[in-house]
Formats: structure tokens, sequence, C-alpha cells
């Protein structure tokens, strides 16, 4: 763009020069023309009296003028020729960009993996050039990741299976149909890759302060490895994690909040170690469901807000292994850690320095493990067990008082927080 002013420049100078010599050549034609026309001789073998000041200076003044007004003619139309030119390739960029949405939308929705694959790098390449409607490119991907994944079909079937499926409901059979598509998994993994590998803090073109709505989608085997979140919402709510793997590792959250609400992490192992959670509002865990391993080992929480309340921890281990909560607002109310080994070691809770404090976060949590919880050597009194426990029904309870109405947006930032 800035080669593309400086040529213009120099056109318009070289057409600026070139009226100037075009309007000393008509002059010096006029002038000597108009002494052969009505004198028969030239202007410089005319005699008579010298003319008066007054008169020398009219004539400088009305050159002067018309040259002036001949140089402004000149610019103003080639500043309006460059308008129309420039205004005319934006309008068929703006059309070519938006042939090529089309398309790559049109790929998204195709029958074969190969063909949604092509529109998942067709999206990501446009985004890469067309800054204006970058967000938009981005909320295609993540809305792809929203609809519904049945999973992949058995092995040997053709690439579309219908089965159908009775049940029994009272005195009425129910028909359930799935529909599956095989590469499924693969286009979604090659969607968060994608998107991963523009969050990197090294990416050739940044993804990082947009914002990533993945409310209700699926996601297999995601790995979010580095990737750094600094739009103004980022959202996981009521994302279903499957597969062998889900990793945060090392990722960063600056925005303004990141939801992960109802989340469910069905994934054998969830890595969110040495995480860096700095959103400007709040993080919340709220009722999210950890059913594997899960690590936050070493990971930061230094936010205003910061909710694990009604979170459930069922995998075989879980571990905060010097995790840090620098501020005052950590609730871990109703959160169940129901795993076979739970560990506190070295996590550091703001000005809580004794975790058998009542006003302590984990005082409201309920250990169904007491027994196999590693609270470290800081701070607990040799042999205290944690004493809150909760009934299923009082979690109830909780959830009625502390969520709102299943739906696919998390509230605005002005709902209350616990």
């Amino acid at each position: 763009m800035a080669r593309f002013r400086r040529g213009e420049r120099a056109s318009l100078a070289r057409a600026v020069v070139g009226t100037l010599l075009m309007v000393g050549f008509i002059s010096v034609f006029a002038w000597l023309g108009l002494a052969q026309l009505f004198s028969r001789r030239w202007p410089w073998e005319l005699t008579g009296p010298a003319p008066s000041q007054s008169d020398i200076f009219k004539l400088a003044l009305g050159m002067a003028a018309a040259v002036g007004a001949t140089v402004a003619l000149v610019v103003n139309y080639r500043r309006q020729n460059h308008l129309e030119v420039d205004s005319a390739g934006q309008r068929d960029q703006i059309r070519l960009l938006t042939e090529r949405f089309g398309a790559a939308a049109a790929q998204l929705g195709g029958e074969q993996a190969a063909v949604r694959l092509a529109g998942v790098f067709a999206l990501a390449a446009l985004a890469d050039e067309w800054e204006e409607r970058r967000q938009q490119c981005i909320d295609v991907l993540c809305g792809y990741l929203r609809l519904p994944y049945v999973g992949e079909p058995p092995a040997g079937h053709p690439e579309l299976i219908v089965e159908q499926q009775s049940s029994a409901d009272g005195l009425r059979q129910r028909s359930a149909t799935t529909s599956y598509r095989a590469g499924e998994r693969e286009v979604r993994q090659a969607i968060v890759n994608t998107i991963t590998e523009h969050l990197q803090a090294d990416a050739r073109i940044s993804w990082s302060s947009y914002d990533f709505d993945f409310d209700g989608a699926t996601l297999v085997n995601a790995s979010f490895h580095g990737a750094v979140f600094a739009g103004a919402r980022t959202s996981f709510y009521a994302t279903t994690f499957v597969g062998l793997r889900t990793t945060f590792n090392r990722a960063c959250f600056v925005g303004k909040s990141v939801w992960f609400i109802k989340a469910e992490f069905r994934t054998g192992d969830t890595d969110f170690t040495k995480v860096d959670f700095r959103p400007a509002n709040r993080i919340w865990f709220a009722g999210a469901s950890f059913l594997g391993d899960c690590s936050f080992d070493l990971s930061t929480f230094d936010s205003p807000t910061v909710g694990f309340d009604l979170v459930t921890f069922t995998g075989s281990e879980t571990d905060f292994f010097g995790v840090t909560f620098p501020g005052s607002g950590v609730t871990f109310t109703g959160a169940l850690f129901d795993s076979a080994r739970t560990s506190f070691e070295n996590t550091r809770f703001g000005s809580h320095a004794r975790v058998e404090s009542p006003d302590h976060p984990l005082s409201a949590a309920h250990f169904a493990t007491a027994g196999k919880v590693n609270w470290g050597s800081r701070g607990i009194t040799p042999g205290w067990r944690p004493t809150s426990r909760r009934t299923d029904e009082e979690r109830a309870r909780l959830n009625d008082s502390l969520f709102w109405p299943s739906k696919k947006s998390p509230p605005s930032a002005a709902a209350p927080a616990s």
C-alpha cells in the first residue's frame, strides 16, 4: 500500500510538470502568433512606448492565475481519477473475497471429508487476508464445531450410515436415526489445530485478539497448547471434550472473561498445567465435570472472580500442585472431589494461610475421599481432615441458587457472581 501511494505521488508530480511545460509552450506560441497576426512582426521587432509597471504587474498576475488554475484543474482531475480507480478496485476485491467466503463455507458443508478439510484451510487463508471479516471467518469455524457430533462410523462401512433404533416409552415406540460421516473427527481436529496455530505468541498472523465461541461444541482430542486467548470473550460453555486427551498446557487467557461453565471433560487425561489465567473480569469452571485424570499443576488464577462452584472431579487423579490463587474471589462452593488421589500440595490461596480456616475457599467443597487428599505440610494441623459433606440434594439446591436455566450462551457480565 505504501509503495502504491509513492507511485501515485510520483505520477501526480509528473502530470503537474507536464502541465506547466504545456502551459509555457502555449503561452510562447500565442505570444508569437498574436504579434504576427496583428503587426506582422515578431515581438522583439515591435517599437513603441515602454509599458508601465502596472501593465507588467497585471500581465504577470494574469499569467500566474492562469497557470495556477490549470495546475489545480490537473491535480483535481488526477485525484478524482485515482479515487474512481481505487473505488472500483476495492469493489472488485470485496466481491472476490465474498465469493471466496461463500465457496469455503459451501465446502465446509460438503459430504466428503476431503472437501470439508479443504473448506477449513480455505477459510483460514481467507481470514488471514481479510482482516475486516476475520472475526466472521473465525465464527464460521467455531460454528462448525458446535454442530452435532455422533462419532465415527464403524470400520468397513460406507461413509454415510443410517441406523434405526427402537426403544420402549410407555405404550409408544420411538425410532431414533443416527447419521455418521467418515472423517468428521479429522475435520474437527483440523479446525482446532488451525485455530491453535494462529493463537501462538509467534504466529505470523495472530488471531489472539478475537473472540472464540465454543459454546456447546464437541472437541475431539483438542490441543490448545501454548495458545494465547486475548479477546473480549472466550467461551467453552457446555463444551464437550472427548477422546484420549485434552490439553491447554502453557496456554494464556488474558482477555476479559473466560467461561468453562458446565463443560464436560470426558477424555482420559485433561491437562491444564502451567496455564496463565489472567482475565480482567472472571474465570468460571462452575458446574464443569472432569471424568478422567485432571491436572492444574503450577497454573495461576489471577482474576477478580475465580469460580469452581459445583465442579465434579471423579477421575483417578486430580492435581492442583503448586497452583496460585492470588485473589480473594475464589470459590469452590459445592465442588465434589471424588478422585482416588487429590493433591493441593504447595497450593497458595492468597491471604488464606490455613486450609482448616472456616472461610477458606475449600471449606465449602465436598471431599468424598478425604483420607486420600494430599494437603502438603504447610499450614495443616497433623491429622486434620475436611468435615464438609454435601448430599446430592444439597448440591441440587446449590445448583438452583448458583445457576441460570440451561442455554447456549453464558450470562452477561452483569450476572451475580457467587
